[in-house]
């Protein structure tokens, strides 16, 4: 499963409660590899890897991808084992009501009061 070379643009997305640009559920996140993307001017956030606890996917890899101009974050990565390199997220507004603020890569701690046991294995942005 890969998403290589794309260019994502103004996903339109005020009428949903979730979404993003790029955005796997569960069961596409296994071994995905999104790479070598553009995502931009969304007021959602650019990739998103979902999931609520207990249930998170795992395995899922973003790599070097150009995140910007977008309302919720760069990219959110719920899940376990996921990594994430050499990415570029810039004039990111938080546009949603959580108290985090100008998130680029965002690993959240908790879902839903259920926590979310989370390894980012590796990490550089």
């Amino acid at each position: 499963k890969q998403w290589y070379q794309r260019r994502v643009r103004g996903v339109l997305g005020l009428q949903q409660n979730d979404g993003s640009g790029i955005h796997l559920t569960i069961r596409q996140q296994r071994k995905s590899h999104i790479d070598h993307n553009w995502v931009h001017d969304s007021p959602k956030y650019g990739i998103r890897f979902d999931g609520t606890p207990p249930r998170v996917g795992v395995l899922g890899t973003i790599s070097n991808n150009v995140l910007f101009r977008l309302g919720s974050g760069g990219a959110q990565m719920k899940g376990d084992n996921h990594t994430a390199l050499n990415n570029l997220a810039f004039d990111i507004q938080n546009g949603s009501p959580r108290p985090s603020r100008d998130c680029s890569l965002c690993v959240w701690k908790y879902v839903r009061a259920n926590t979310v046991e989370s390894t980012i294995t590796h990490c550089s942005w």
